[in-house]
């Protein structure tokens, strides 16, 4: 893999940049994010075409220990705080019609959510607690912290099985997989971490728990999120 396909994995900071350009235009430009993910990305990857090379398998360990890749994940979680934070400040300092309204919370979930949750996934699989609290702090801003526990130690055991939420079944549609597998999910994470304070003799209902911390922190974050920028802009 040479540094310029490399640097590829940058282009994930395209959508924040596209989210700001449309910030400062404002409008109609509030959707250029969504328009950019649904319409612009499928053109070119229609037009550039599949690249068949992978890396050999000695070669895996050495280029994800290399600092680039650690850069563009660490530096993915300030960005998605700021991006967060600056859109909730944008939202209570203009008056925003439904459509601009909607298209700059496409953006934000576009970025927090598509993008975010996967550097989260990335940096959940690595060994350090450094990235892992990083991982947790990203799935924070999207109330998705139970992901850190199911898709780990359920997901990756259970994958292509019945037992597996995240895994579809057979010609099945998207918003049934959709619908089946977010729930699903949430209550695959309760029963893994039931099991594992059992095995530990540690009570249910107690702060050994992960999933109340996950459940009751990202609730805490939108309060103060609310909180903070009423104050900030007068009014509820």
């Amino acid at each position: 893999m040479n540094t310029l396909k490399s640097m590829g994995f940058l282009f994930a900071y395209s959508l924040p940049v596209f989210w700001l350009l449309g910030v400062q235009l404002g409008g109609v430009w509030l959707w250029l994010t969504p328009v950019f993910v649904f319409i612009v990305i499928p053109l070119l990857d229609e037009v550039i075409g599949k690249d068949p090379y992978n890396l050999p398998d000695e070669m895996v360990k050495e280029y994800s220990q290399r600092s680039i890749y650690s850069f563009i994940l660490y530096a993915w979680v300030l960005v998605q705080y700021g991006i967060l934070l600056y859109g909730l400040y944008y939202v209570v300092t203009h008056s925003l019609s439904l459509v601009e309204a909607v298209g700059i919370t496409l953006g934000l979930g576009l970025i927090t959510g598509g993008v975010g949750i996967t550097v989260g996934h990335e940096l959940g699989h690595k060994p350090g607690k450094l990235e892992r609290f990083l991982a947790q702090a990203l799935y924070l801003t999207v109330c998705y912290m139970h992901f850190h526990i199911e898709h780990n130690k359920g997901h990756h055991v259970h994958v292509a099985t019945p037992l597996d939420p995240a895994t579809s079944r057979k010609g099945e549609p998207f918003y049934t997989f959709w619908w089946r597998s977010v729930p699903g999910s949430w209550r695959s994470a309760w029963r893994l971490e039931k099991n594992r304070l059992e095995r530990a003799n540690q009570p249910l209902w107690s702060t050994h728990n992960a999933m109340l911390w996950y459940t009751v922190l990202p609730l805490l974050f939108v309060a103060l999120c609310t909180l903070a920028f009423s104050l900030w802009a007068g009014r509820f």
